[in-house]
């Protein structure tokens, strides 16, 4: 994507702005290129009211759809192939980089292990991909696939009841070792299970979650 973006070239017709996504500012100088780029915000300066000019002896209202906004600020700058992120949020719209959360977050809930040991984990499933803040959580699982599925393993069952009462987690095991998910508040409970979040510190015992995960 990043290529795709420094060596695009405008194309011919006509630019409005609801169909651009970002703009850059490229300077060079001795064969060297610095490059500012920044996300299109729709203009919502005016909650209420409108923009207009005067011409002639008349006030004409201006379309809101047809202006284009500049700033002082910037998302990123990129100089000599490497980029520098200023606002990640920004970063990720530009690059599109929800689609790829979205896809390696799938590929870590289609394991067949989790169908298996989570009695109706189709409704679990759905509810993490519809949440942006899940997906991404999820997504970073794709790096460690196994590790994401240690909770589950039969060796791990007790430990897990463990993690469950010391956290008070509202997660229920049944007679067959399966864990069972039966409301939209457990949903992140589960995806911490699957970070092996929950910890206790060596020296003081001091249980807490590791939310850096």
């Amino acid at each position: 994507m990043y290529n795709k973006i420094i060596k695009s070239k405008p194309g011919v017709g006509k630019l409005t702005p609801d169909i651009i996504d970002f703009y850059i500012y490229e300077f060079s100088e001795d064969n060297r290129t610095v490059r500012f780029i920044k996300r299109n915000r729709k203009m919502n300066i005016l909650r209420k009211g409108f923009f207009g000019q005067v011409i002639g002896k008349e006030f004409k209202q201006i379309d809101e759809s047809s202006l284009f906004m500049l700033d002082d600020k910037i998302d990123m700058i990129i100089f000599e192939n490497e980029i520098f992120i200023l606002n990640h949020i920004s970063f990720e719209r530009i690059f599109r980089l929800y689609n790829e959360f979205q896809e390696r977050a799938t590929k870590v809930l289609d394991d067949e292990r989790l169908k298996k040991r989570i009695v109706h984990y189709n409704d679990l499933k759905e509810e993490i991909l519809n949440n942006k803040n899940f997906v991404k959580r999820v997504s970073k699982l794709s790096y460690d696939s196994e590790g994401s599925m240690l909770f589950l393993n039969k060796d791990s069952i007790e430990k897990a009841r463990t993690v469950i009462e010391k956290f008070s987690l509202d997660i229920k095991i049944n007679s067959e070792d399966q864990y069972v998910y039966d409301n939209k508040l457990q949903a992140s409970e589960f995806i911490k299970l699957m970070q092996d979040a929950y910890y206790k510190t060596l020296i003081g015992e001091n249980l807490g979650t590791d939310d850096r995960r």
